[in-house]
């Protein structure tokens, strides 16, 4: 009995399936170093040597837009600036107004359409504007759009004048018959007349 106690004594720590201790620290140690290797293996020379990476500065891409867009705007400005139309009356919310509209038929023919209604929205500003027109047919509303300064546009009288106080008459899309009309604008001749000369001398 003797004999066997002084055997489990000097053997050590017991031993798991693989022959190393459980508790012996150079088994975990072995272990680590083996786990460390693959990894630096893996990672590359430069985890491996535990060196800084050099610090690499992002590339800006707002500033050349930034460039391009100013070196443009000018030329788009000049562009924009030819394509305005000065034959065009003032037009104000709630005119009624005819248009003449050219409307293509065939390849090399085209045609005048007459349109006629009331100016119920104004957006955009320069050769971007745009009007919508109202007219009823029918019994059914129409609702067009118009380039203001658009080719297509061949001529643009204005009939009647209204006195609102909406930049939007969108209300009128649930109005019929007398209730869907707009109290008229008288304007003196003389006016008219100035308005007219103002015009002209603005356009020359």
């Amino acid at each position: 009995q003797c004999c066997k106690l002084s055997v489990l004594v000097t053997c050590g720590p017991a031993t798991n399936a693989l022959g190393t201790g459980v508790g012996d620290r150079e088994g975990t140690r072995g272990h680590d170093r083996m786990l460390g290797s693959q990894q630096n293996v893996f990672a590359g020379s430069r985890v491996a040597s535990r060196q800084p990476l050099p610090f690499v500065a992002a590339r800006s891409r707002v500033q050349p837009t930034i460039v391009a867009k100013a070196k443009l705007a000018p030329l788009v400005d000049a562009f924009k600036a030819d394509q305005l139309r000065t034959d065009l009356p003032k037009i104000s919310i709630g005119d009624t107004v005819r248009m003449g509209v050219l409307v293509a038929e065939g390849k090399n023919k085209t045609r005048t359409q007459r349109l006629e209604g009331v100016v119920i929205a104004q957006s955009g500003s320069g050769s971007n504007t745009t009007i919508t027109v109202r007219r009823v047919f029918q019994g059914v509303g129409v609702e067009m759009n118009f380039h203001l300064h658009s080719p297509v546009l061949g001529s643009l009288e204005v009939l009647r004048r209204a006195k609102v106080r909406r930049a939007k008459l969108y209300y009128l899309r649930q109005r019929t018959g007398k209730n869907a009309r707009l109290k008229e604008l008288f304007v003196r001749k003389d006016k008219a007349a100035a308005a007219a000369a103002a015009a002209a001398a603005a356009a020359n």
